[in-house]
């Protein structure tokens, strides 16, 4: 502490700080050597327990289960079963530049029982059985909508980011009703900050 900052605290306070500050001196100068005397680097470890023959060991057994997975559905599962592997070794080596290799980005769509919530549900699988992730923690099963939600166990998005869109300054209501929701959201205030 300079000088002028001890005439701060006040002149019947100056010779407490003064003290302290030597004495707390002399304390840093004998205590032991702590294990984290450098400053730590915040670090989440999300591949600590990947084991590759475990995880495709996990795939094959998929094929005995009652409905097991078709050949796509197989194929899209190795994809991520992969991807997993590039991240975990880059994790693993303490690789902080990003991976040269794209991140998987894929879509799943199909008719109704084409069986995109079954993907979703052995994604969930694999991702808490072999790499023992937690949903909503390491990863989330995001849906649209409460319906789809329910199918794959998982959240909306709106509940997910807390929105609220029933509050006066979030969705305000229509002027003017038309007989339809849409309609009347359509037709309301110019000023919504949430499209139809």
């Amino acid at each position: 502490m300079s000088s002028a900052q001890l005439e701060n605290v006040g002149p019947m306070h100056a010779d407490r700080v003064r003290e302290h500050i030597a004495a707390r001196a002399v304390l840093e100068d004998t205590e032991e050597a702590k294990p984290y005397g450098a400053q730590t680097v915040p670090k989440a470890e999300l591949f600590g327990c990947v084991n590759r023959a475990s995880m495709y060991r996990w795939l094959d057994a998929l094929a005995t289960e009652e409905e097991p997975p078709t050949e796509e559905q197989r194929s899209f599962l190795k994809a991520v079963i992969a991807r997993v592997e590039i991240e975990a070794l880059a994790e693993q080596h303490g690789r902080k530049e990003p991976s040269a290799d794209d991140p998987l980005f894929d879509v799943i769509h199909g008719v109704p029982g084409a069986g995109k919530s079954k993907i979703i549900g052995w994604l969930r699988r694999l991702f808490e059985e072999e790499l023992q992730w937690t949903h909503g923690v390491e990863f989330v099963c995001l849906a649209y909508q409460n319906a789809m939600a329910a199918l794959i166990n998982g959240y909306t998005m709106h509940h997910w980011t807390a929105s609220q869109w029933d509050t006066p300054t979030a969705r305000p209501r229509p002027a003017t009703t038309t007989g339809s929701r849409r309609n009347a959201s359509v037709s309301g205030s110019s000023s919504s900050t949430r499209s139809a």
